[in-house]
C-alpha cells in the first residue's frame, strides 16, 4: 500500500516537476575532447576570475562525474535521498515564496535564508542550469547541489568567498 501511494505521489509530482524539461532545453551534448577543452578553459578563467560562477559551474560539470556518482549513490542508499532522486523537487522562485520568507520570525531558517539571499543579491534562480552532464540523474544531483548551496551557506554561516565554498564542498564530500 505504501509503495502504491509513493508511486502515485511520484506520478503526480512528476507532472509538476519541470527538471526533465529544463534539462532537455539546456543540455548540450559534448564529446570527451570537448569536455576536456571545456575543463581546461573553465579552470583557466575560474583561476583568473573566481567570480565567474558560469565557469566554475562548467568546470564542475565537466570534471565532477565521480563526485556526482558518489553523491548519487549516497542518496540512493538513504530513504529520504532516494525519494528526492525519484521526485526531483526543485528549489526556485516557483517553489519558494520569498515574500513569505521575508516576513517570517527572525529566528527561523526561512528568514535567515531570505536575509542571506537579499544580502548577497541572489535568488534561488541565480544558479545556472546544468548543460554538459550526459546522465540525467547525475544532472539532477548537480542541479540539486546548486539549489541547496545557499541553504548550506545560511545554515552553516559560511562566507561566500573561496575559502567558504571550499569548506562547503569538502563538508559535503566527507559526510
Amino acid at each position: 500500500m505504501l509503495k502504491k501511494s509513493m508511486v502515485l505521489n511520484y506520478q503526480v509530482h512528476r507532472r509538476m516537476s519541470d527538471f526533465v524539461t529544463q534539462y532537455n532545453e539546456n543540455y548540450i551534448p559534448t564529446t570527451p575532447l570537448q569536455k576536456l577543452l571545456l575543463s581546461i578553459g573553465s579552470a583557466t578563467v575560474s583561476l583568473l576570475d573566481p567570480r565567474r560562477a558560469d565557469m566554475i559551474a562548467t568546470m564542475g560539470e565537466t570534471t565532477g562525474t565521480s563526485a556526482l556518482k558518489y553523491m548519487r549513490d549516497k542518496m540512493i542508499n538513504n530513504p529520504e535521498g532516494n525519494e528526492i532522486l525519484q521526485l526531483q523537487p526543485q528549489i526556485n522562485t516557483s517553489t519558494v515564496d520569498l515574500g513569505k520568507l521575508k516576513h517570517m520570525p527572525e529566528n527561523t531558517l526561512g528568514y535567515a535564508y531570505f536575509k542571506f539571499l537579499d544580502h548577497n543579491k541572489v535568488t534561488p534562480d541565480s544558479r545556472g542550469s546544468v548543460q554538459f552532464i550526459d546522465d540525467i540523474q547525475l544532472a539532477y544531483v548537480m542541479q540539486r547541489y546548486r539549489e541547496v548551496h545557499d541553504l548550506f551557506h545560511t545554515v552553516l554561516g559560511m562566507p561566500t568567498n573561496m575559502l567558504g565554498n571550499m569548506l562547503f564542498s569538502n563538508l559535503l564530500n566527507t559526510s
